[in-house]
């Protein structure tokens, strides 16, 4: 579970993006990609999340064989991957 504490605070970072964007800009001029881009990046976020969380809960099980540890080990790349690539398109 060590690698889901970061996920957290990278909601309110796309949070706060979005409302700068609407803050800045009258209401006609804002882009509509900007809510599209913020909604994809929760999305993936939740993903991020799930994919640690399931990781995490499958580390008991994986003492038992060789292919639990590979398992973990893939849903924990899979987890940085998704947290790194949201974390890196917020600009």
């Amino acid at each position: 579970m060590v690698s889901v504490g970061f996920l957290f605070l990278i909601d309110p970072v796309i949070e706060i993006w979005r409302r700068h964007i609407a803050s800045c800009l009258p209401t006609h001029q804002q882009p509509g990609w900007v809510r599209k881009v913020a909604i994809i990046l929760k999305i993936g976020l939740l993903a991020a999340i799930a994919t640690g969380v399931a990781g995490a809960a499958q580390v008991s099980s994986a003492f038992n064989s060789q292919s639990g540890v590979d398992t973990v080990k893939s849903l924990r790349k899979v987890s940085y991957i998704l947290s790194l690539g949201k974390s890196s398109l917020i600009p």
